[in-house]
């Protein structure tokens, strides 16, 4: 009996007991079924890699960079000009109509396709880590976040229905399109006081007496001189050199013009003592006279005022800190004292007599002026423009053409000094580059299925083994 039991159990396992598998069985029995593990692996592969595809040939290819804005004022979220800034301007119906005009399918209208235009564009601020850290703070600590104006946008333009090898060129006309609009806010900062460019002599001569037209054509070159000379010193601080030199010639031969041709401009009108009407400008001289009179008395007082003011505050100097030995003193309070002193009020005086004596000074030489005007207006005679001696016309003219030959070449200047400051002020910082929009490249797609289809594989291999060994 005990024979027979040891038969009929001589080829099982004894229960307990586990066979050690090694690394070489493990790749010998891979190997004996390498044909379904090939088989298993290729096909797995294929359908990863073929929805991988499908997948990515669906994908909207994107235009994507960066801008960096830099111009005066954007700290303040403003433009040159003082307009209030929004980079919604950069996708404004003009930008938008030119760029769907020149990048447009040819079977898409202009306005469908400045609506496609519009929906593909994305434009979002760049927020540094360090200020969504200080918000994140400030939210926790139940404070106000802290006001911040980006001056970095990052833009995305999608395929839009225009040809898909020009996104990165459309990006490109995005940014020179909002460059233009920032120079015409910049130009239009810059612009003169009367936001005049030219003078007319003809017109002056028609519309003005002649005493007026000095005056107009000083004022004239005085505001170029003044915004050349805030042009001057900011070029110079920015490194533009060239800019800087251009308007430093201009400034010269104004000047030189100055000495030369407004002198003798003067000189033939006054000189030759000739008016269009004399009761007129005998009225106008006399109101100027007594305005200029106004002006001082009103600012005479005011330094006297003023003057009185400081006075107070010298004598209060030596009161402070000082010990009382009179019962009968007042009672003097040191703390306002000490704050007078303290918050400097002795200064501001200072400077507000000096400005109103440097006024009371000019407006002294104007009143000389006038009344140097209405002494000559005594001999001067009565002169249409229809009689009006060639020899004078042709000095206002010729005076009044070479002025607007220097404003020319300013504004020329200018122009160009602006396109530079503009283009170094609206610049792209990154990109543009043109990808798939989920981007990343396929690697590590790729990679991803390789290792599933081989794990799949190996799954398929031992089940079929399983399979077999309970079919056997």
């Amino acid at each position: 009996m005990n024979e027979l039991l040891v038969a009929n159990t001589g080829n099982a396992a004894v229960p307990g007991y586990e066979e050690e598998v090694t690394l070489v069985d493990s790749f010998r029995f891979l190997y004996k079924r390498r044909v379904l593990l090939l088989i298993s692996t290729v096909f797995f592969m294929s359908i990863g890699f073929s929805t991988l595809a499908m997948y990515w040939a669906f994908q909207v290819p994107a235009a994507k960079s960066r801008i960096l804005l830099t111009f005066p004022g954007i700290q303040h979220h403003k433009y040159p000009s003082g307009k209030p800034f929004s980079i919604e301007d950069m996708r404004s119906p003009d930008i938008m109509y030119k760029i769907a005009d020149e990048y447009r399918g040819i079977d898409i209208d202009v306005s469908s396709a400045i609506r496609l235009l519009d929906s593909a564009l994305d434009i979002a601020p760049v927020i540094p880590e360090s200020t969504v850290n200080r918000w994140k703070r400030q939210e926790r600590d139940g404070q106000d976040r802290d006001v911040y104006f980006p001056t970095e946008y990052k833009i995305i333009l999608r395929s839009w229905g225009g040809r898909q090898s020009e996104l990165a060129d459309v990006m490109f006309s995005l940014v020179r399109y909002y460059r233009s609009r920032v120079k015409s806010e910049e130009v239009r900062s810059r612009s003169g006081s009367n936001g005049r460019k030219s003078l007319d002599a003809r017109d002056l001569l028609l519309r003005f007496d002649y005493w007026d037209i000095p005056n107009l054509v000083g004022d004239f070159s005085t505001d170029i001189d003044r915004r050349l000379g805030l042009l001057i010193e900011e070029a110079s601080h920015d490194d533009y050199d060239e800019y800087r030199l251009g308007f430093q010639k201009i400034r010269h031969d104004l000047r030189i013009w100055s000495l030369a041709r407004f002198e003798q401009l003067k000189a033939a009108i006054l000189g030759e003592k000739i008016v269009k009407n004399k009761q007129l400008m005998r009225l106008r001289l006399a109101d100027r006279l007594q305005d200029i009179e106004i002006k001082i008395r009103r600012g005479t007082e005011e330094i006297a005022e003023a003057t009185k003011l400081l006075d107070i505050i010298i004598k209060s100097r030596p009161m402070v800190g000082a010990p009382i030995t009179d019962a009968s003193s007042p009672t003097i309070d040191k703390s306002f004292f000490e704050q007078m002193i303290e918050n400097d009020y002795v200064g501001p005086q200072v400077n507000r007599i000096a400005d109103l004596q440097f006024k009371i000074k000019n407006l002294e030489a104007e009143k000389w002026e006038v009344q140097l005007l209405s002494r000559i207006l005594v001999d001067a005679k009565e002169l249409p423009y229809a009689n009006l001696p060639q020899e004078t016309a042709s000095v206002v003219t010729t005076t009044v053409d070479e002025l607007n030959g220097l404003a020319q070449r300013f504004e020329e200047t200018l122009d160009k000094y602006v396109a530079g400051t503009v283009e170094k002020n609206v610049r792209l910082v990154e990109g543009p580059t043109v990808a798939r929009e989920e981007g990343g490249g396929l690697m590590i797609p790729a990679i991803f299925i390789v290792i599933i289809s081989l794990c799949g594989a190996l799954v398929v291999t031992y089940v079929g083994h399983l399979y077999t060994a309970a079919r056997s």
